[in-house]
């Protein structure tokens, strides 16, 4: 008897949770429809369709990748980027912001051409999040061809940078071993080629330390410009609620909570991340001097730090500690 309490406990539990992201699914469908876009324009890709299919997989929680028409997208944006959120200070950001607020997840935007939108939604599902709505979602099949798509841009500096990438081919390990526990051998052995072919690609990690004794440290020059300031180092943006115009802020990677608190800030260093992460698209964006990918920025620099960030040349110097 208490095997089975202990089972109804985990269903519960479970479906509980189930229901959650197919309220938040209907609110995101709400929002999107406001800006013109309908539901057979976006699917809902990244790890939140394996949960939904019944897979106990690692989750980033409260957080949604989108993928859909770039045409429909109606605001600018840099045509380099793979993941956008809405421009800050536009309405569409106030309604981004009040999504997020309102139900506890954020989510990026991933733009595709219309012709490859037809090809990628070919592998979906059609998922039901309440009695008269669907929505589509990315199947198995559809999860090789994101991360056909991701790793080739996960090997170096120059895409989202390698430490990305190393934590995405741990969860496809963890992926393929799901799959072939459900009896999905085929996508199994697709998702093994995959990891064997880019396992030994991706970059290893560099001390970026310029010396031993080195009050400068190095990474990539992101979003260009010379700037200086006093360091604030932020791990959770949830537990700040501003930043002020003289902070650089410096995190292991920026993603859609920092929004918020990143728009005043004098620069940006990161530990992670290349050419197209999530901080650099955003610096450049903004026009923020932004340094990333120097490996060890949030250990070697403290709070209160006075330092120098020349985004033109990837390199941060301490003026004063």
């Amino acid at each position: 008897m208490k095997c089975v309490n202990i089972i109804q406990q985990v269903m519960k539990k479970t479906s509980a949770k189930i229901n959650r992201i197919n309220s938040v699914l209907s609110s995101l469908t709400n929002l999107l429809k406001d800006w013109g876009i309908d539901v057979n324009n976006w699917m809902l890709i990244g790890q939140y369709p394996y949960v939904l299919l019944g897979y106990d997989t690692p989750l980033r929680d409260g957080h949604f990748n989108i993928l859909l028409k770039k045409d429909l997208i109606p605001w600018n944006f840099d045509p380099s980027a793979i993941e956008i959120h809405p421009p800050i200070e536009s309405k569409f950001f106030d309604e981004y912001e009040n999504f997020t607020k309102t139900t506890g997840y954020n989510f990026d935007l991933v733009p595709f051409s219309k012709t490859q939108f037809a090809d990628w939604i070919k592998t979906s599902y059609k998922y039901q999040i309440t009695s008269s709505r669907t929505v589509h979602i990315q199947s198995e099949q559809g999860s090789i061809k994101e991360y056909s798509f991701l790793l080739p841009l996960l090997i170096t500096r120059a895409g989202y940078g390698p430490e990305k990438g190393r934590r995405i081919l741990a969860n496809i390990s963890v992926f393929k071993d799901k799959f072939e526990q459900a009896g999905k051998f085929d996508e199994a052995k697709e998702l093994s080629k995959l990891i064997n072919k880019y396992a030994t690609k991706i970059g290893k990690s560099d001390n970026q330390l310029l010396s031993k004794d080195s009050d400068q440290l190095k990474g990539i020059p992101a979003g260009g410009g010379i700037t200086e300031g006093t360091v604030k180092i932020i791990f959770d943006p949830t537990c700040v609620e501003s930043l002020s115009s003289q902070k650089v802020l410096v995190t292991k990677m920026t993603s859609a909570g920092f929004l918020s608190i990143i728009k005043n800030v004098k620069a940006i260093i990161t530990d992670e991340g290349g050419m197209l992460c999530h901080a650099a698209i955003l610096s450049r964006e903004l026009n923020i001097p932004c340094v990333v990918g120097t490996e060890i920025a949030t250990k070697v620099l403290q709070d209160g730090d006075y330092i120098e960030v020349n985004a033109n040349e990837g390199i941060v110097r301490i003026i004063k500690k």
